[in-house]
């Protein structure tokens, strides 16, 4: 498989960090911000300051509210030297916030449970670099804020990237950006067949996931049930997959703030090569290809495909994780992905309301 390479991250934001006054957070935590504004907002357990993870939870449920105001108001918080060890306690934290109801069915990344409401980041090979993206940006429905739970930290590298996602739109071409209000984007997406992916522990394409491990379920029925609630077009294939047609609109309007973001894919279509995106191509005389079209059934032309992806590695950062990390995005503010690495990484997702 051809893999988008690494290239240097624009800069660790945690080299600059400046105190932030947040007295609601005190005396448990002090407030750091990137000193050039970029998110996310670190939240640090304060020194001399003793928390069980008993108290940790508690002081998160008593601190809701204001937690919620600044994952908005910065795009996303990392809370960091607090006693989250295990997946359990991910899964009691998470469940202090709404959570996003559809879940992960139909989602397009390898993935399983993990316990409750808690999932695999992804089991996608270690090499595979993930450019940033919108969490299930393929969908109309889609979850408005993400969680991340690092319980143990890559050797190297591995970094949960992620990147302010109102740059994309601020740096689109003017002529792109009025070519894409003019059309709908039809998203086709492919399924394995039923127990293709079940057991491997990590995979190397998208396509190979079967799709009793995308709807988390071995019945065809409760498949299509979901489907209709979703609002996607489900095929069967002769070989026992699955192809799924989606029709969303290319730019999103936060329900919050009224901002207007690009969400969508449009710009991972694999080229003739085999570089850059995520997409699996459909096997000879089976069924349509993956991918990201517009209304024409057109997908965008290389050289727009190439502007874009270029304006998300300008935006990406990074920190190395520390195990016990927990960071909360708002998933239409700022975009993450996933740096490649070596040595054992496990970090955790729940998606939240």
């Amino acid at each position: 498989m051809s893999n988008v390479q690494d290239r240097p991250i624009q800069r660790d934001p945690t080299r600059s960090l400046v105190p932030v006054p947040v007295d609601a957070l005190r005396p448990e935590a002090v407030c750091h911000l990137p000193e050039q504004g970029a998110p996310p907002l670190f939240i640090d357990k304060a020194e001399g300051i003793d928390l069980t993870t008993d108290a940790f939870i508690s002081w998160v449920e008593a601190k809701r509210r204001v937690l919620d105001a600044l994952i908005l108001a910065h795009g996303g918080i990392v809370l960091r030297g607090f006693p989250t060890r295990t997946a359990e306690q991910f899964n009691a934290l998470v469940g202090l916030f709404p959570g996003f109801q559809n879940g992960y069915a139909a989602g397009m990344s390898p993935r399983n449970k993990v316990t409750g409401n808690v999932l695999e980041s992804t089991r996608m090979v270690e090499d595979f670099k993930i450019i940033l993206h919108s969490e299930m940006a393929y969908m109309k429905n889609y979850p408005p804020r993400i969680a991340f739970f690092c319980r143990q930290a890559a050797t190297e590298r591995g970094a949960t990237t992620i990147g302010p996602a109102r740059e994309v739109l601020k740096r689109l071409p003017a002529r792109l950006r009025e070519r894409l209000e003019a059309h709908k984007i039809h998203v086709v997406r492919n399924y394995a067949p039923k127990g293709n992916s079940r057991d491997a522990a990590i995979v190397a394409d998208a396509g190979q996931v079967g799709w009793d491990s995308a709807f988390f379920t071995e019945d065809r029925a409760e498949v299509e049930k979901i489907c209709r609630k979703l609002g996607i077009e489900p095929t069967w294939n002769d070989d026992g997959s699955l192809t799924l047609v989606d029709v969303n609109e290319p730019f999103t309007v936060h329900p919050v703030t009224g901002e207007r973001f690009y969400r969508n894919n449009l710009h991972t279509n694999r080229t003739a090569g085999g570089d850059w995106g995520t997409e699996s191509c459909a096997s000879a005389g089976e069924r349509r290809p993956s991918g990201h079209f517009l209304d024409d059934g057109e997908p965008l032309i290389p050289q727009d495909a190439a502007l874009i992806r270029n304006i998300l590695e300008d935006i990406e950062l990074a920190w190395q994780w520390r195990d016990g990390d927990l960071m909360i995005l708002d998933n239409l503010q700022v975009f993450h992905g996933r740096e490649t690495f070596s040595g054992p990484r496990e970090v955790m997702v729940a998606l939240l309301g």
